[in-house]
């Protein structure tokens, strides 16, 4: 091949590759601009290898091009994988069932711990809360450390009514706290202690959008009411108390029973509460807590044994 045929078949080459250059360019300056407004959705270029040119200098910078882009679009996968999807809710404003828990005042000895000791505590009490409640199909929101709020009726397709399947929420939650407590026994902790309260009623939800991130919101005075109530249930041996709305609202499907002189105002309306008076449920959380504690027992009782069925 003379050099002159060689120099231009270089050129022609090089020509080339700068042109599947400049679209890759294009791509990513398109991605970045996607990715700016929306990290989320935004969707990484897909580059392959090359076109070989015939140049064997070209076809190796080619190449190398292409590798470090597929390392490059392998790497923002990994990443978007670890970011959760964006959830927006339109503003909705419809009866639901708003359950509200709390740490009560014998828990004060958790948050006297060793900061992270206590964090810890916590993060496994939230944890296992939350578990319960999308159990249930329930919306999960934390309110701090020491609160949070579930909300039921949310979710389309779920079975049975949101007053019927907060209240059951409720006490599973409370038998659930009673193995937290007691693999926080067993690691010389501190017993978690709270208080439910569970109310039925008109509430607006919706997301907001704070700095641009969709945050999940529900209002209303449905929601004050049901933290009223949970305070009244602080201190009881079944600290899980309903309003006389939520109790109506099951239907007779959860066995209640009115406690005289207890009430909650709602502007001039005074409404009764309720307490549920049946057998706490069987609860086999403890592949989560032993996941949780890093432990596995080395005995355990057999399913239904007093720990599972303490309230």
């Amino acid at each position: 091949m003379s050099p002159q045929r060689s120099e231009q078949q270089y050129r022609e080459s090089l020509m080339r590759l700068i042109r599947e250059l400049t679209d890759v360019a294009r791509a990513l300056k398109a991605f970045d601009e996607a990715s700016a407004s929306d990290p989320r959705s935004a969707v990484p270029p897909s580059v392959g290898l090359f076109p070989p040119t015939g140049v064997r200098e070209v076809d190796v910078v080619a190449n190398m091009f292409a590798v470090t882009l597929r390392v490059l679009t392998q790497h923002i996968e990994r990443l978007r994988a670890l970011v959760p999807q964006r959830r927006e809710m339109p503003p909705t404003a419809q009866q639901a069932t708003v359950l509200f828990c709390g740490l009560d005042d014998r828990t004060a000895n958790v948050l006297a711990e060793e900061p992270k000791s206590a964090m810890e505590t916590l993060s496994r009490y939230h944890a296992l809360m939350a578990a319960v409640v999308k159990r249930h199909g329930g919306a999960f929101l934390p309110l701090g450390g020491a609160s949070f709020l579930a909300v039921f009726g949310m979710e389309p397709g779920t079975e049975g009514g949101h007053a019927l399947r907060a209240c059951r929420s409720g006490m599973e939650m409370l038998a659930a706290l009673d193995q937290l407590n007691a693999y926080q026994t067993r690691s010389r902790k501190p017993p978690v202690r709270c208080a439910i309260g569970i109310h039925t009623g008109d509430v607006l939800t919706g997301t907001m959008a704070l700095d641009r991130e969709p945050i999940f919101a529900v209002v209303g005075a449905t929601v004050s009411l049901a933290m009223k109530v949970q305070g009244l249930a602080q201190g009881e041996i079944r600290p899980l108390f309903l309003s006389g709305a939520t109790a109506q609202e099951t239907g007779g499907a959860v066995k209640v029973e009115s406690r005289r002189g207890i009430t909650v105002r709602v502007g001039d309306v005074v409404l009764p509460i309720f307490s549920i008076m049946q057998s706490p449920p069987h609860v086999n959380y403890r592949e989560m807590l032993d996941g949780m504690f890093g432990v596995v027992p080395v005995s355990r009782e057999p399913e239904g044994g007093a720990e599972a069925h303490r309230s």
